[in-house]
């Protein structure tokens, strides 16, 4: 999680919709999930609007996990880059002993 930036992709589970769809990549700030605005969570955590009792990175976790099956908006930007770009994924489970992909290399790779 980076102030002002969002929370930073840092890896992806390999198989997973999020590195299936090609359309996350190592690097990128998420900046919504759905309608929570990542950075105004990280940067206000003690906001009315957002119930951080269990800490910000559960609320993160509870808004990108969701429901299997169910579709999920995230607003991500790049690296460098200042425009959001928007991108709807289904939510699917991780596979028991899943990969993690953690470079841009790796994501690249058959």
């Amino acid at each position: 999680l980076a102030a002002g930036r969002g929370a930073v992709v840092t890896c992806l589970a390999k198989g997973g919709p999020a590195e299936a769809d090609g359309a996350v990549q190592i690097g990128d700030s998420v900046v919504y999930v759905d309608e929570l605005d990542v950075r105004e969570l990280m940067s206000s955590p003690s906001s009315e609007r957002y119930d951080v009792s269990r800490g910000v990175s559960t609320v993160l976790a509870n808004a990108l996990l969701g429901d299997t099956g169910t579709a999920v908006k995230l607003g991500l930007v790049r690296a460098g880059e200042e425009t959001i770009i928007y991108r709807e994924l289904r939510r699917a489970p991780l596979r028991p002993g899943c990969q993690w992909i953690s470079t841009p290399a790796e994501q690249a790779a058959p």
